[in-house]
């Protein structure tokens, strides 16, 4: 019988340790202290991507969104009175900060006959901001009502297409970055009847027209089979209408 030495039997330990299977795994440790472990052989193969991220963020509850417009203006993914990018939201006369149920000249808060004749009140050349602004009233500083350059920005920066989100029609912007807003087609009030929902839409914005100081610049948009294009109306519109609003970030 052969015997085996202390030698021997140490080689044959260490025979057996270092033949057992090993696995070569690729260990992932991410900024949060978690661990994602793979084993190697069920990679195919790692690919390293640069991904756009859109700021975004929330000011007095309310979200906004960076498209990357040459400003760095940040606009609100909902109207006033909206908590979701496709709700239609409040409708407001020019310089009133709360819906009613009729919209005309005769509700208008600022406007005064004399003589015969219709009064406007001076409110300001542009109320982005002030006690006249819907936006400020409603969610706070420093939310505010765009200006005409603003949504020029808008509208000339951007792409712009008729689509359907949720159900609603309406204008989908996207902006330089990528970056997208939702306007719904939330039509008009005129008088005590909602006009034109699903049809066009019709956002004020903080100045008034320097044409005629009793109207106000707006961006309206419909849809057409044959074009699409949304631009402001400097021929602006009634001060005393129900149209809605589309906040941004006052810097």
């Amino acid at each position: 019988m052969k015997r085996l030495t202390f030698t021997s039997v140490v080689s044959l330990l260490c025979l057996f340790a270092f033949g057992q299977t090993t696995e070569d795994i690729m260990v992932i440790e991410k900024k949060n202290a978690t661990t994602l472990r793979v084993n190697v052989e069920d990679i195919q193969r790692v690919v390293f991507e640069t991904v756009n991220i859109i700021p975004t963020g929330t000011v007095n509850g309310h979200e906004w969104i960076d498209l990357g417009l040459p400003s760095g203006t940040k606009w609100a993914t909902c109207n006033v009175g909206a908590s979701k990018p496709e709700e239609y939201g409040g409708y407001y006369a020019w310089g009133e900060t709360k819906t009613k149920s009729v919209y005309n000249e005769d509700t208008y808060q600022y406007i005064f006959f004399h003589d015969g004749y219709q009064n406007y009140v001076h409110i300001g050349s542009d109320i982005a901001g002030t006690s006249y602004d819907a936006s400020t009233a409603n969610w706070g500083n420093p939310w505010c009502m765009p200006s005409l350059s603003q949504m020029n920005e808008l509208i000339n920066c951007c792409s712009c297409q008729w689509s359907i989100e949720n159900g609603v029609n309406g204008l989908l912007v996207t902006g330089p970055n990528g970056g997208t807003i939702f306007l719904p087609a939330a039509g008009c009030h005129f008088n005590d009847e909602l006009d034109l929902v699903g049809e066009n839409g019709r956002y004020w914005l903080s100045s008034i027209c320097l044409e005629n100081p009793n109207f106000s610049y707006y961006l309206p948009f419909s849809f057409s089979p044959k074009s699409f294009n949304p631009s402001v109306d400097y021929g602006g519109y009634g001060r005393g209408y129900g149209f809605t609003i589309r906040p941004i970030l006052n810097k």
